[in-house]
C-alpha cells in the first residue's frame, strides 16, 4: 500500500496580530440647507454636528457613505 500524504497545512494567523485600518471621520460643516439624503448619511455615520468625530471600519460601505458627504467631513485613516 502507498502511504497517503496529508495536505499541506496553512499557518493560522492570530487575530490579535492583524491590524485593521479604521477611518476617523470628523464633521466640519453643518447639514443645514443640504438634502435629506445627505442628512441621513451623516446620521448613519454616527455624526451629530460640526466638530463631532467617529471611527468607523474601513469597508466599502463606509467608504461609499464618506464619499457622498466628503464636502462636509474630514477623513483620516488610523490604525484600529
Amino acid at each position: 500500500m502507498k502511504a497517503s500524504s496529508s495536505p499541506a497545512k496553512t499557518p493560522k494567523t492570530s487575530t490579535s496580530q492583524v491590524t485593521t485600518k479604521k477611518l476617523q471621520v470628523r464633521q466640519t460643516r453643518s447639514v443645514i440647507g443640504t438634502p435629506e439624503a445627505t442628512r441621513l448619511v451623516i446620521r448613519g455615520l454616527g455624526l451629530r454636528g460640526p466638530g463631532s468625530e467617529v471611527e468607523v471600519a474601513n469597508t466599502p460601505s463606509f467608504r461609499g457613505m464618506v464619499k457622498k458627504v466628503l464636502h462636509l467631513v474630514e477623513v483620516r485613516e488610523v490604525e484600529g
